[in-house]
């Protein structure tokens, strides 16, 4: 690349260690796994790993479910470098019943992780669910942000929340261009969502919606979805919590 090395070997003097040979290697395996130029340049300390460690620590995050809505992230390098540490402190906050486990919390600094554990900052900053939406759904950041912002809780919904009721529509059948149209669909529990998928089918409230096979019509099926969701909350937007109360932000 074009980015000066001096630096990097002054902050990082133990890349000095590794042989070329083994940054060819861990050069292959970013590649192996999309990981750009760009990315490395964010974190070099990944070629102070051996090859076979990088490679390790990549497979297990891509197969480790509560870690995939983290892979679009392009600071991934990051839990390859704290790996233990990213892994040891996801465990200790699903124990705790945290909901919004974010990249940034995962690799933080002990102090900075006590610090917003101890305070109870269980919210994001929408960071993660925003790449993650923008690789699976190719829209911008911009128009994904938005949308969401018109929710005024959408910060404290967990990415895995949303990447599972994304995942679930995708299996359902559900075309891309029906979710970017009800994008605020992804921020309620999947199981949720099934319900009223289900309910939809029969429901004879929405037989003005269908079409001539008895079918909702595509355009209208997750706007109806949404319709279901929230009458239960008189349309507060509180249909996001599900069967739980919503999360208090400064819970000891």
């Amino acid at each position: 690349g074009t980015e000066p090395i001096r630096p990097v070997i002054v902050g990082i003097p133990k890349i000095l260690q590794s042989t070329t040979d083994t940054v060819l290697e861990i050069l292959q395996v970013l590649k192996e796994y999309d990981l750009s130029e760009e990315e490395l340049v964010l974190h070099p300390r990944v070629l102070t790993l051996s090859a076979a460690t990088v490679r390790e620590r990549l497979s297990r995050l891509h197969s480790d479910p509560s870690f995939r809505p983290f892979i679009h992230n392009r600071r991934r390098l990051k839990m390859v470098i704290y790996f233990h540490c990213a892994y040891n402190r996801k465990k200790l906050l699903t124990e705790n019943k945290w909901r919004c486990s974010t990249l940034d919390l995962l690799s933080t600094g002990k102090k900075e992780f006590d610090k917003r554990c101890k305070l109870g900052l269980d919210l994001t900053t929408g960071f993660d669910t925003v790449n993650m939406l923008q690789k699976e759904l190719n829209l911008t950041k911009t128009e994904i942000r938005a949308i969401l912002n018109q929710h005024s809780h959408w910060k404290r919904i967990p990415v895995m929340t949303v990447f599972h009721t994304l995942e679930y529509l995708r299996e359902a059948g559900i075309q891309r261009s029906q979710i970017t149209d009800c994008l605020q669909v992804l921020l309620y529990p999947m199981k949720d969502v099934e319900k009223c998928l289900q309910l939809i089918e029969t429901s004879p409230e929405v037989d003005f919606c269908r079409d001539s096979n008895g079918k909702v019509r595509p355009e209208l099926l997750l706007h109806l979805v949404m319709y279901f969701l929230e009458r239960p909350y008189h349309f507060t937007g509180n249909g996001i919590w599900g069967d739980t109360s919503p999360p208090d932000l400064f819970s000891q």
